[in-house]
């Protein structure tokens, strides 16, 4: 082999291996590699102390000092951060814990009264049969009673009295009729309104399954569930006050 020919050939070789580190260079120069978060580095120690919850893949490449492209890992917040359970469990208990209720006074006595659908009164026969089924008694000044001991006629529980002059029954219903009933009670001894209320609202809840009609005070305002549930819960309060 001639001097001539030795000197071709490492040329050729070394041109080969000149264009293999340009296509290296060139193959891995488009590529990212992932590296570490650095602690001297600005913009890493910033992606550490982020308050993010959830770690991503960052989405932009950058350079490093030999011209390599590297992929950072870095922290996204969610749209929405969920709270802290003891802070979830603060406001459940906050909103279970009873509010303070406006005090109202008492009244003397308690009506509830029963109101027919316009031309439509409540009949005679029908107001008879529903007190016979349910043992509304007829009792002083021909109204209907419920007693507590209804065999010995002790202690009123509710009066249901008419609501058309002269506000008594006759002692033959078969042609009567009026627009509306009420059902009362005079303020008991602690520790009985809230049952005693509690008996006439299911009495005032008998007659307008049966026969029609609205629930109303006496300023002729409609009683809803709520409406009645409050009254109920104002009488609780004041049996719990009983000695």
């Amino acid at each position: 082999m001639s001097i001539n020919n030795s000197s071709a050939i490492i040329l050729i070789i070394g041109a080969i291996a000149v264009l293999a580190f340009i296509i290296h260079a060139l193959w891995f120069s488009g590529r990212s590699v992932n590296r570490k978060l650095v602690k001297n580095n600005q913009l890493d120690q910033e992606i550490i102390k982020s308050s993010a919850v959830g770690k991503v893949r960052i989405v932009t490449t950058e350079r490093n000092d030999q011209g390599q492209g590297v992929q950072v890992e870095t922290f996204e917040l969610p749209k929405e951060q969920p709270e802290p359970e003891t802070n979830k469990a603060q406001e459940n208990s906050a909103a279970e814990e009873p509010q303070p209720q406006e005090s109202k006074p008492l009244a003397d006595t308690y009506e509830l009264n029963i109101v027919a659908e316009t031309d439509k009164p409540y009949l005679g026969d029908d107001i008879k049969e529903i007190c016979n089924k349910y043992g509304f008694l007829r009792g002083e000044s021909d109204l209907f009673y419920v007693y507590e001991d209804p065999v010995r006629r002790d202690k009123v529980v509710f009066r249901i009295c008419s609501l058309k002059a002269p506000y008594s029954f006759p002692k033959n219903l078969s042609n009567y009729e009026t627009p509306a009933l009420a059902i009362y009670m005079e303020l008991p001894p602690k520790g009985n309104a809230f049952p005693y209320f509690k008996a006439m609202r299911m009495a005032a809840e008998i007659f307008v399954e049966r026969v029609g009609g609205k629930i109303q005070d006496n300023n002729y305002h409609d009683l809803s569930a709520e409406d009645l549930d409050a009254i109920s819960a104002q009488l609780k309060r004041y049996d719990e006050t009983a000695e």
